[in-house]
């Protein structure tokens, strides 16, 4: 029995990718007690999760799906720990802000489409995500804001596609001098040329 016990926990501490969508379970701090060093790929979506918890141990995690739960909120504790993310997909879980959001330094790709994020303000809470290149906010309130895609190009300076949109050299350009206008008019009135500066409201 201790063998077969020892050879179970060697191969879970070997444990690259785990596998548990759609297994209805409400909670993971029963996580920090297990000993996954070594995941890196974690998917848990389809299940009924309201918190994060219990996640701060799995430091070598890189790729987080969390998508079709019941989060509404980030949790700074538990997500700071993994500094090797590199994607995190939270999808259709009812989330109504990035408050909590940590600096995440290697995280490329984050996924937030059909959550409640609606004040146009959260969007200074990615400035943090110094390497992202890759976000996706569709279907949330803050999406059809008036110039929600400029502004979030303009705050992401590393972004290349939003919303599953690639974000062209020439679209870059035209948000750079839709800002540079802005901050030398008064009212925040925007001059708007023959340059299509409407279509990125």
């Amino acid at each position: 029995g201790v063998e077969v016990a020892t050879g179970a926990l060697q191969t879970l501490q070997a444990l690259e990718v785990l596998q548990a969508g759609f297994n209805e379970i409400t909670s993971l701090a029963s996580c920090r007690g297990l000993r996954l060093s070594a995941l890196k790929v974690l998917f848990l979506q389809g299940n009924d999760l309201v918190r994060l918890e219990g996640l701060e141990p799995l430091t070598s995690l890189r790729e987080l799906v969390l998508d079709k739960n019941k989060i509404r909120l980030m949790d700074q504790p538990v997500l700071a720990p993994l500094q090797h993310l590199r994607e995190v997909r939270m999808e259709d879980n009812g989330l109504k802000s990035l408050a909590n959001l940590p600096p995440l330094p290697k995280l490329l790709s984050l996924h937030l489409s059909t959550n409640r994020i609606a004040d146009i303000s959260e969007l200074e809470r990615l400035l943090p995500l110094v390497s992202l290149i890759e976000l996706s906010l569709a279907n949330n309130p803050v999406a059809r804001k008036q110039m929600y895609r400029a502004t979030v190009i303009q705050k992401v300076c590393t972004l290349r596609v939003l919303d599953n949109k690639e974000i062209s050299p020439e679209e870059r350009e035209r948000v750079d001098c839709l800002f540079g206008l802005d901050s030398r008019t008064s009212g925040g009135q925007v001059m708007r040329a023959d340059t299509g500066w409407a279509g990125m409201a």
